[in-house]
């Protein structure tokens, strides 16, 4: 009886070692944090619009036809504010969208939009954006409007959208 424990012994223990390894695969696997991020969208286009925008809005864009009547209205527009024209006219509707973000009026330059995750949640999937004021404060009043356009697959839940804005507050310079 003591010959065959020599050999029974690596095979237990290799039947141990199969077996757990196996469970936590499978355990871990199943597991997933309350928001994990799960894409890195394409970044199309961002920049400001000056002195001919639109009004505060996000939308998706979800066909061919709605994506070439956006730029043909909009192309003209990121042109003649010093950005390149979007060159990406076919998009595969089939497996992406498009989110696009005007955002709100400001009197000033260097007003920016800049993306950050995009995270699943439980019940929807939540774009996170973060809103970046001038780095130094300007006398000149002129009206931008930052923008931002993003390529994202298609979606199973509703989205969110979140613009994380700053408050910051410029302090006199000592002299």
């Amino acid at each position: 009886m003591n010959s065959h424990l020599p050999i029974l012994s690596p095979i237990i223990k290799w039947l141990f070692f199969f077996f757990l390894t196996t469970s936590l695969t499978v355990n871990l696997s199943g597991c997933k944090t309350a928001d994990t991020p799960i894409i890195k969208p394409e970044i199309i286009t961002s920049g400001s619009l000056v002195g001919n925008g639109v009004s505060q809005q996000d939308m998706i864009i979800s066909t061919q036809s709605e994506w070439t009547n956006f730029l043909r209205d909009f192309n003209d527009r990121f042109q003649s504010n010093g950005n390149d024209q979007i060159t990406q006219q076919t998009i595969d509707f089939s497996e992406n969208q498009i989110l696009i973000i005007f955002d709100a009026w400001k009197n000033s330059l260097d007003h920016q939009i800049v993306f950050d995750k995009l995270i699943d949640s439980k019940e929807k999937f939540v774009v996170h954006f973060i809103h970046v004021p001038p780095q130094i404060e300007s006398d000149e009043t002129i009206l931008t409007q930052p923008y931002f356009i993003l390529k994202i697959p298609r979606l199973s839940k509703p989205l969110a959208i979140n613009i994380l804005r700053p408050h910051l507050t410029f302090l006199p310079i000592r002299s």
